[in-house]
């Protein structure tokens, strides 16, 4: 039986890596790209949709093609990405909204107004006190009401690049359970929207992405993008997870002591 690998991919706040595990988790290589934020003045920090797509196109490309991997022995493509973000999807599958995370802080009153108002609600259905998602949709919609009339979906940064990568379309588009602590609207013992939550910040369910394992195969790498990256067209691509949570796993936190 021929080895098999994995590329895996890390999205984080100033750059993306790209890197091939093999199957004993031993890396055979890595590639990175800068992805920092603009910043044209205080308390603003926007990340371009595209420009974090281009950057793990470019870094996967560039390890398949210095790595002494075959493409074909490559078994599955999983990323990781910044947790406490958000950015709204269109019908058609494209940004409506740079992505912002909390280091954009334009949000800071509607996340206080949350806490103040929905503090222990949240917590006692989400199971977190640290909402960040919803008050960054609640930012939105009253910011920029045109571009959230025209959001379809809101997602995460790693939603949103795997859609790309395998050609979802905008129904499709998921976010995996280890995000749902931080969006402030979900019930997430059931793995489910809540209703309450969804009225309680008045955010419309139909906006939200579907919730997904880290360990499903949402989909696989469509034919564009197998010929950018240099890949099998078909390759598997799994959810994968937040960076915190990738984190405790990378560290062996797998256990209660």
């Amino acid at each position: 039986m021929k080895q098999k690998y994995f590329v895996c991919i890390d999205v984080g706040s100033s750059f993306t890596k790209s890197s091939i595990y093999d199957t004993d988790g031993k890396s055979l290589g890595a590639a990175r790209r800068d992805t920092r934020p603009d910043q044209p003045e205080q308390g603003v920090a926007e990340y371009d949709p595209e420009m974090i797509l281009n950057a793990v196109v470019e870094s996967v490309r560039e390890l398949v093609e210095k790595t002494a991997v075959s493409p074909d022995n490559i078994a599955a493509i999983c990323l990781d990405g910044m947790q406490s973000g958000v950015l709204g999807i269109d019908v058609d599958g494209n940004p409506t909204t740079p992505y912002t995370t909390t280091l954009d802080i334009r949000f800071t009153p509607y996340l206080n107004r949350v806490l103040e108002h929905h503090h222990d609600l949240i917590r006692s259905i989400t199971g977190s006190g640290q909402p960040t998602i919803a008050p960054k949709i609640m930012w939105i919609r009253d910011a920029f009401p045109d571009a959230y009339r025209r959001t379809a979906k809101f997602a995460t940064i790693s939603g949103y690049l795997l859609a790309k990568l395998a050609g979802l379309p905008v129904d499709d588009i998921f976010i995996d359970i280890t995000y749902l602590w931080v969006t402030g609207l979900s019930d997430t013992q059931r793995y489910t929207w809540s209703d309450e939550l969804c009225r309680a910040m008045n955010i419309s369910p139909e906006k939200l992405p579907r919730i997904v394992n880290s360990s499903d195969i949402i989909g696989s790498l469509s034919p564009v993008f197998a010929d950018a990256v240099g890949l099998p067209v078909g390759t598997p691509i799994v959810a994968g997870m937040a960076d915190q949570v990738a984190g405790l796993i990378g560290a062996g936190i797998t256990h209660p002591v």
